[in-house]
């Protein structure tokens, strides 16, 4: 973003700026703040792009990682009554009263979902496996740091940083927070909390994208016209700070492919109706695979 503008001085001794036209538009308080704006974000400015940059790498070594969604491998769906046994050796798990049970060598014990924020991980080899709830389904998720997807993983592809799709938003809370059924993916519904609209202006046109509350964040499941053909079909994921008072800031720079774009036992909210943007936003991540 650049600001091209001349200084005028009036007949009092006044500073005042004008754009590159000649005609006055404002003061110099103003100029100030929007310049001191610009610098704190960084937008349009060689620090901002390699702030970007940094974050983008941050985001594959956290995908590659041991813990990282290549390592998701599997997925078992489990029915009341239902036990699972080949795992783990000399392990079985058994979904009795919507709750998970493992029995190792004859000892059973009860098992703690990732809903609860500290979930118990049964790790055998390379494999960890973990009880998940989604809805009124449990499962089991297995990891293994040896996975397919983590072996033949060829990188995340990005749209080049352009401070352009760095946009300020006007911030609509809801009176109180609305529950949203949403479709996600392996044909479940996730039941999600929506705190709000942000309203922004993207090729001449104004959009709104409803927000998830999040701890200490927004996020919002969007999906624009590049789904089409060069991003994740399902939609991307934006994570964004919390508002200032009646302005929040979405930078599609930072849009990213959720994680069953990487691993299909992945259980991600796909971008409702009410999120789908007539624009095309090329800005963010691209489809993995393409």
């Amino acid at each position: 973003m650049e600001i091209h503008s001349t200084i005028l001085i009036d007949r009092k001794g006044r500073l005042h700026w004008a754009r590159s036209g000649g005609e006055p538009f404002g003061d110099m308080d103003f100029l100030v703040k929007q310049i001191e704006r610009m610098e704190k974000s960084g937008a349009g400015s060689d620090s901002y792009a390699a702030e970007i940059e940094q974050w983008r790498r941050d985001s594959e070594r956290d995908l590659t990682s041991d813990d990282g969604w290549l390592t998701v491998a599997g997925l078992e769906w489990l029915e009341e009554g239902q036990a699972v046994a080949g795992l783990a050796p000399g392990m079985t798990f058994t979904l009795r009263r919507g709750r998970v049970f493992l029995n190792e060598n004859g000892a059973e014990r009860p098992l703690a979902p990732d809903n609860t924020g500290n979930p118990d991980r049964i790790t055998s080899g390379s494999r960890t496996i973990l009880a998940i709830q989604r809805g009124p389904r449990t499962g089991l998720r297995i990891r293994d740091r040896d996975s397919k997807f983590r072996r033949e993983f060829t990188g995340m592809k990005w749209y080049p940083v352009d401070p352009k799709w760095r946009v300020e938003a006007k911030w609509q809370p809801y009176a109180k927070p609305v529950e949203r059924l949403i479709d996600s993916a392996g044909g479940i519904q996730q039941k999600l909390t929506a705190s709000g609209i942000a309203e922004f202006t993207l090729g001449g046109a104004m959009h709104r994208l409803e927000a998830i509350a999040e701890p200490g964040k927004l996020f919002f499941v969007f999906k624009d016209a590049t789904a089409r053909t060069a991003t994740y079909p399902g939609g991307r994921f934006l994570y964004t700070a919390l508002p200032e008072g009646a302005r929040v800031v979405l930078d599609f720079n930072r849009a990213e492919n959720p994680p069953c774009a990487f691993t299909p036992y992945a259980t991600c909210p796909l971008a409702p109706a009410r999120n789908h943007l007539a624009v095309s936003i090329e800005a963010g991540e691209k489809r993995y695979h393409d």
